[in-house]
């Protein structure tokens, strides 16, 4: 392995441990134990919750400030950004013990636990660098639209309250803190979450891989039923991976798909809103769609990895039980037979959304289907809607 690839995987992982050490979760043995009362306390006010804290606060003054905007078309997206994240942040930190019980399970299984990761992985270094830029790219977008139009109510919602006519340049720096504030906790949470689940789907799915090889190449060697254990290990760790976050998979689709309605219902124009609204539905919109697409193909890899290596013992079984010597095989002969066909009826493991539905890659073609479902039926809707008030105006013309 050149020392390139080797530098590029080692940033890889070293992305990933920094997002586990958010959530205070660490590779040390002594860690790998379930959570007690002293550890789940310190994770609640840790520096990262802290920060949590203080954004939901800042948040929620904005709110306060210009409480109208609770009243208006963007009840659900000032909701969410509000209260989801706290959501997301405490539920993951309940279910920390089931977290840790599979990550045990899963070092138990995989020699060398660490290494057991994707080579250059580009969905991963996409995810990480949208995570860097989403934050820093609303403010920019936002103090561009607000000096274009010179919108004062974003200026007071921003600035809770304080227009600081007198200090451009301070009021510039201030807005930009805030808007970096805001979006940070509407969107680092959800991105770091899905950064986690990623990189342990694709942990799982290369391992299922990997030992699927070992399995095909020994099947004839004394130590196929070593490997046999380590599968079965691993299809393990895959049901407590799932019971591990079925609840937040589901609050995390819950989150996507009220963002993704609400702001494609702004962005076609079904209620007015000014420019700023616009660039905001819009850049939601596309955070969204791009994060849930990478974060369903990577979870419906397990059960696509396990599906493959169920049809690869197939085959192998097939070949065997057509083979001349077939008939004479000894006991020990037919019982690895027997075994290599039991591996193959194993059911794949699913992903699920607290057990309602399963994360394959149909739900993204059916996830497509319904928002574009949505927005013909709001475009048809507001032609239909246009098309009355044009009516209703000509109908109260008289002519003279």
């Amino acid at each position: 392995m050149s020392l390139g690839l080797k530098s590029s995987k080692l940033l890889c992982d070293r992305w990933f441990y920094y997002v586990l050490k958010i959530f205070g979760i660490t590779y040390q043995k002594t860690f790998l134990q379930k959570a007690g009362f002293v550890t789940c306390t310190r994770n609640f006010f840790s520096i990262p919750a802290v920060l949590l804290y203080l954004s939901f606060a800042y948040s929620a003054s904005c709110f306060g400030v210009r409480f109208k905007a609770l009243l208006s078309e963007h009840f659900v997206n000032y909701l969410i950004s509000l209260f989801f994240p706290i959501i997301l942040w405490h539920q993951f930190q309940a279910n920390r013990p089931k977290f840790l019980n599979f990550m045990m399970h899963l070092e138990y299984a995989v020699c060398n636990f660490k290494s057991c990761s994707y080579e250059k992985d580009y969905l991963f270094d996409t995810i990480m660098f949208g995570t860097v830029i989403y934050p820093v790219l609303f403010p920019i977008a936002f103090l561009f639209v607000s000096i274009h139009e010179g919108s004062h109510e974003d200026i007071v919602f921003w600035l809770l309250g304080c227009p600081l006519d007198n200090c451009p340049i301070l009021r510039i720096l201030l807005m930009f803190l805030g808007v970096s504030v805001y979006f940070s906790l509407k969107f680092l949470m959800l991105t770091f979450l899905s950064i986690l689940y990623i990189g342990f789907s694709k942990k799982l799915s290369n391992a299922i891989q990997k030992q699927t090889e070992i399995l095909e190449i020994d099947f004839f060697s004394p130590s196929f039923y070593c490997h046999v254990k380590t599968y079965h290990l691993i299809v393990k760790s895959c049901l407590l991976f799932n019971d591990a976050i079925k609840l937040s998979v589901f609050l995390m689709f819950c989150l996507f798909f009220a963002v993704t309605y609400s702001s494609l219902g702004l962005v076609l124009g079904l209620t007015k809103f000014t420019l700023t609204h616009e660039v905001e539905c819009t850049l939601i919109l596309i955070y969204s769609v791009i994060l849930m697409t990478c974060l369903i193909s990577s979870l419906s890899a397990v059960p696509d990895a396990m599906s493959r290596a169920s049809l690869i013992f197939q085959n192998i079984y097939n070949k065997e039980i057509i083979r001349d010597e077939f008939l004479e095989l000894e006991p020990p002969g037919f019982q690895r037979l027997m075994t290599i066909k039991a591996l193959s009826k194993l059911k794949p493991v699913y992903i699920t959304a607290w057990d309602i539905m399963k994360v394959d890659r149909s739900l993204l073609l059916s996830t497509f289907g319904c928002i574009l479902t949505f927005g013909i039926l709001i475009i048809q809707l507001q032609t239909q809607l246009r098309n009355e008030i044009e009516t209703g105006i000509s109908c109260t013309v008289e002519p003279r």
